[in-house]
């Protein structure tokens, strides 16, 4: 692995060592670059994820995701199920391709509250709705709300962390709904997540450009976690 480092009070970048990510249905892990903010407990708000998405050069794209525990109801049985609320290009960026229909896309993503779809992971589909193709266009209640199962991910992928367990899938724009501000986070008291920089609380991976070396990342990561700093 190799750490591009700027500074102790603002971000740190480090390249993903494939290992980490070899078991994990993704196409060309040692492509993958895990962004890690050193002052933030390596997360970042929705705005500086978007800047750095947008500005950075390197990367041909880049992902966010937030944890989130969700009451899932449907067909008179509830569970608190574990997931991620995750940005449109989520599984494009990683490479990864649906068990089952289709997967969250940018167009899942664009405005908040548009599209209340979900992605379920292999083992929920397989345990909880006995692995019919049905539950495909299915409707569920998660937190209250009514959303409609668009794919599975396939057998294996539990999300972009290892060791993690994530059984279900939602678009960053439905936040306010699966990812509300809970009471003891700091900077969570603003209820909305993706507009102010000051709430972090958002993973991120990034994908290198082919021929991108360490010392363009290093220089272009760094102007805009700067820039990013002073805002």
């Amino acid at each position: 692995a190799l750490a591009l480092g700027i500074g102790a009070n603002t971000a740190i970048f480090s390249l993903v060592n494939a290992t980490l990510l070899v078991r994990l249905p993704v196409a060309e892990p040692e492509e993958l670059v895990y962004v890690f903010s050193g002052s933030a407990g390596n997360v970042f708000s929705y705005p500086d994820y978007s800047e750095m998405r947008d500005r950075n050069g390197v990367c041909d794209g880049m992902i966010a995701w937030g944890g989130i525990a969700a009451s899932l109801n449907s067909n008179d049985q509830t569970d608190l199920v574990n997931g991620a609320i995750v940005t449109g290009n989520f599984f494009e960026v990683l490479g990864v391709r649906a068990g089952l229909a289709r997967l969250i896309t940018p167009a899942d993503d664009r405005e908040p509250g548009a599209h209340p779809v979900a992605v379920i992971s292999h083992r929920l589909w397989q345990s909880r709705f006995g692995g019919s193709p049905s539950v495909v266009g299915q409707q569920l209640l998660l937190n209250g709300q009514g959303f409609t199962v668009i794919g599975v991910a396939p057998q294996g992928f539990e999300g972009a962390e290892q060791g993690g367990t994530r059984d279900l899938y939602v678009p960053m724009m439905m936040q306010a709904v699966m990812r509300p501000p809970r009471a003891g986070y700091s900077g969570e008291m603003n209820p909305d997540l993706l507009k102010v920089r000051r709430n972090r609380w958002l993973g991120s991976i990034g994908r290198l450009k082919s021929g991108v070396t360490s010392e363009q990342a290093q220089a272009a990561l760094a102007a805009i976690a700067k820039q990013q700093e002073e805002a």
